[in-house]
């Protein structure tokens, strides 16, 4: 979507879409760094193998 809105000239929508983009990245990073333990010092997938 983020190409297609370049391409035809959609440059507000191409923002939007990118700023999604890098927002979503960050909460995939944070949410991996949790599950993995590297904010409790557990992890929460460890827990929750339990």
């Amino acid at each position: 979507m983020l190409t297609f809105a370049d391409e035809v000239g959609m440059e507000r929508i191409a923002e939007l879409l990118q700023a999604t983009l890098e927002e979503e990245i960050n909460a995939d990073k944070k949410l991996t760094k949790l599950a993995q333990g590297g904010i409790l010092s557990s992890g929460i997938n460890q827990m929750a193998h339990r």
